[in-house]
């Protein structure tokens, strides 16, 4: 892929420029938001390993999902209310950088077309959509593609 053009480039090599361009900066966004719903999953099942359901929402006045709950098994409680003084005189530390960290990546990814592709499409209630994010041992319902780790992959091998 190139930039390099000349000031006197015609409107058709412009054009053609722009769209290889825009096709390059697409592809690179999928492997990226890959990684970030990746990083994610992996930081949250480091943190939270008995729980098996991070669910992030993005309400209709918001631009960006947070996540809102993590669901365990039976016997697990689940862990909701983040930002509450009660909650964080609970979990650690690192449980609260962990949520941080998670709901920094999957907001970075965007639109919730690109969300719907990576998590789980949860209910849409009256003010917010849910997106969910299997952890640990559910991890067959959605996986993550894997175009990032199989490019990487091709290129160790040469």
């Amino acid at each position: 892929m190139t930039t390099d053009l000349a000031p006197d480039q015609s409107l058709s090599e412009i054009s053609a420029a722009l769209k290889e361009a825009e096709h390059h900066l697409s592809t690179v966004k999928t492997g990226v938001d890959e990684l970030r719903a990746r990083f994610a999953r992996a930081v949250l099942e480091e943190s939270y390993p008995d729980h098996r359901l991070a669910v992030f929402a993005r309400y209709w006045y918001e631009d960006k999902p947070v996540l809102i709950q993590l669901l365990g098994p039976d016997g697990v409680p689940d862990i909701d209310d983040f930002e509450s003084a009660a909650m964080a005189d609970e979990l650690s530390g690192a449980q609260m950088r962990a949520w941080a960290s998670a709901s920094e990546a999957v907001a970075a990814i965007g639109s919730d077309d690109d969300l719907s592709a990576l998590l789980e499409q949860g209910e849409e209630h009256e003010d917010w959509i849910e997106f969910d994010l299997p952890l640990n041992a559910d991890h067959e319902s959605k996986p993550l593609p894997s175009s990032v780790g199989g490019a990487q992959d091709e290129k160790e091998t040469r």
